[in-house]
């Protein structure tokens, strides 16, 4: 077999069993049949205690400087209801238009409503890493404690460590109280890290152990690559790669069993937590530089020493800053970011480099070191955004190893298997050189029958499209006799991107939406039967706004990926207030002709589609009867004709105001015949939505 083949076949096989393993190490959880905002963590429906456990990925009711159960007494303010999110660390938070520290001390409730028929005599909480010291209690009973957590630094001790923890129920229990008693004098981001998880002790357990199992693992796996390549420099050590190879190995180790379950605190009780934090931030200072001079060595001509030497300084100085008190070398990892980022894109540049000058296997090794880079980039970007979770970084070091495992075995099958490739290369050639010869007609007769095939198919893909798009745009309007609806819709192609709704919520608010998605034909076209299908989730909110954000963020959510955006309005129309409310989307500006005079209805939020949490307006507009209002998508009037001159915005209005008199139906059509005589028989640039609205 194909020295090559095996050796794809044996990186095809290591990442399948990399994604097993990370498959093993998540956890998941059921979210359903119960809400989870306010401080209140409704579980009244919950039925699925014995198979999953909850994230308590909730709003915290908030209290700051305060330490509600076990000293009631030193409560020293009084800021109402404040809420905090499970991984918001409280540092900038503003409360009472004041920006609060990172140090202080806070307590975190949350109250649980459990179902009234709970056949548990016990739940068990998994609590994660909580910086930097903290007392946790249900219904005011002490269950656990981390550290010594005090209103007062100088008393305040802290212990970073995950555990799980029973809490009893009495029978018929209906409600649980949990409470967290934090205090942060030593960390730069204080409060939870990860997210807490509640179920039965099975379960609780289980993943708890299994978090460990992973710690474990890579642990094992990272210790004795060092110890092996260790081995190897004891005998080879001209190559000083492999040395610098194996104590990145051991630094890697190092800190793998002193975050995540830090699991070597059990395996050493005795010593005293503030040296394992001080070693975790040593190793992570001592990582970058570690990792650039292993760079170096492997491609020294690729390199410069000077530079290397300078960040070498950098990276002690850091690294000499353990030895100062926690609080103090703490508050530089943020700038020391700077130093990282710097590293990571300094050694990038080498191993490009040496892949443009064509060093031999830096091909792999490159693939190696770009998986590796992105997992530090990745955990280094998540915890500086206070996004913590599980981490990539342990499988993107396995693969820089398993990479370079592979460098060495390839150098000895190289040239051995191109050759043996280059011949069954030619044979194959001559063989279809051969077979095109004698039947090249046949072929072509084939291929040409093949393509008009496809070509059948995607004309009747393209008639099947047509018509589901047919059916989300509305056909029927609604009956009203104090409401006139007319539309006009043109998709450019067989399908288009533009889309829009009316629905009647209720009695007195009717709700228009209208929205244009990025480009057209059927890319844009199943876009919007996304659009559809999320905007069917949030129409009857409330009100406009909430109906657009949330939309917008779920949209985001389940979609970011596909880097695409798009704008949209939407209307209420209250008769009995006669008048309209609107948000709008980076959508072109509408038009309101009111009294013989035209408004505009302008944005009120940024296009969709570029992120999450975006901010989003609404105003009020007079909507009394004689009203009218006419929505429609940029591609009504971003046409040019064969002058490239534009049939704009300008002409529309004209439209519309020199033919008030007229029907909604008769200035449709006006502005229909002006565009086609303006395009000349130019075929139209984007897709053509129009609807007019009359309040009778």
């Amino acid at each position: 077999m194909d020295l090559r083949f095996n050796m794809k076949l044996s990186i095809f096989q290591f990442l399948k069993f990399l994604f097993l393993v990370f498959l093993l190490s998540c956890s998941t959880t059921d979210s359903t049949n119960f809400s989870a905002t306010g401080g209140l963590l409704d579980l009244r429906n919950y039925e699925k205690f014995s198979t999953n456990s909850i994230d308590l990925n909730v709003e915290w009711e908030f209290h700051w400087n305060e330490f509600i159960v076990s000293n009631n007494q030193e409560k020293t303010n009084d800021i109402g209801q404040v809420f905090i999110k499970t991984q918001e660390s409280w540092e900038g938070k503003i409360i009472q238009d004041i920006s609060i520290p990172r140090e202080g001390f806070a307590s975190y409730k949350l109250k649980v409503l459990l179902p009234e028929t709970l056949p548990l005599e016990s739940l068990w909480i998994q609590i994660p890493s909580i910086a930097s010291s903290y007392r946790f209690y249900a219904n005011e009973m002490l269950l656990h404690k981390s550290g010594v957590a005090s209103s007062s630094s100088t008393d305040s001790k802290g212990y970073i460590k995950p555990q799980i923890v029973e809490i009893k129920l009495s029978p018929k229990q209906k409600d649980l109280t949990l409470v967290f008693e934090i205090a942060n004098y030593q960390n730069e981001s204080p409060g939870f890290w990860q997210i807490p998880k509640l179920g039965i002790y099975s379960i609780i357990f289980k993943k708890y152990q299994t978090a460990i199992g992973m710690d474990l693992f890579f642990f094992g796996i990272l210790f004795i690559m060092g110890f092996y390549h260790l081995g190897i420099y004891f005998f080879h050590r001209s190559e000083k790669s492999i040395l610098f190879f194996a104590l990145f190995s051991f630094l890697i180790a190092t800190r793998t069993s002193l975050t995540g379950e830090r699991f070597i605190m059990d395996l050493l009780p005795g010593v005293e937590w503030e040296y394992f934090f001080r070693l975790e931030f040593l190793s992570f200072f001592l990582l970058p530089i570690s990792f650039l001079i292993l760079i170096q060595e492997l491609f020294p001509k690729e390199s410069n020493f000077k530079l290397t030497f300078l960040l070498l300084l950098i990276h002690l100085f850091f690294a000499g800053l353990t030895f100062f008190p926690v609080a103090i070398f703490t508050k530089f990892a943020p700038p020391f970011l700077l130093v990282l980022i710097s590293v990571l894109f300094i050694s990038l540049y080498i191993i490009l480099k040496a892949y443009i000058r064509k060093r031999p296997d830096t091909g792999l090794l490159l693939l190696g070191i770009i998986l590796f880079l992105f997992s530090v980039a990745w955990d280094v970007g998540r915890d500086f955004l206070n996004l913590r979770g599980f981490t990539i970084l342990p499988f993107g070091f396995l693969a820089f190893v398993f990479s370079q495992a592979l460098v060495l075995s390839s150098r000895l099958a190289y040239h051995f298997a191109k050759s043996k490739a280059l011949t069954e290369s030619l044979r194959i050639t001559n063989e279809e050189l051969m077979e095109l010869k004698d039947k090249l007609e046949e072929k072509v007769k084939d291929r040409t029958s093949e393509l008009n095939a496809s070509l059948k198919l995607i004309h009747r893909d393209l008639a099947i499209a047509k018509k589901i798009q047919g059916k989300i745009i509305p056909g029927e309007m609604i009956s009203r006799s104090d409401l006139e609806v007319q539309y006009l819709y043109k998709p450019q192609d067989e399908v288009g991107g533009d889309i829009f709704d009316i629905s009647e919520i209720n009695k007195d608010r009717i709700r228009i939406f209208l929205a244009d998605a990025l480009g057209h034909g059927i890319q844009a076209a199943l876009l919007t039967l996304v659009i559809r299908s999320e905007y069917e989730n949030f129409k009857l909110l409330h009100s406009p706004a909430d109906c657009l954000k949330n939309f917008s963020d779920q949209f985001h959510t389940k979609f970011h990926s596909l880097n695409t955006y798009y704008s949209a309005v939407v209307i209420d129309i209250i008769f009995s207030e006669q008048k309209l409310i609107y948000a709008s989307a980076g959508h072109p500006n509408q038009i309101l002709w009111r009294d013989g005079k035209l408004e505009e209805i302008t944005q009120t939020a940024r296009i969709t589609g570029f992120g999450k949490d975006i901010q989003v307006k609404e105003r009020e507009l007079p909507f009394p009867p004689g009203s009218r209002m006419f929505l429609f998508t940029d591609g009504l009037f971003e046409q040019f004709n064969e002058e490239r001159e534009i049939f704009g915005e300008e002409r529309i209005q004209n439209i519309v105001l020199n033919q008030s008199n007229l029907s909604l139906s008769s200035i449709m059509a006006e502005t229909e015949n002006q565009l086609n005589h303006f395009l000349v028989g130019n075929k139209a640039q984007d897709d053509i939505t129009f609807v007019a609205i009359e309040r009778k």
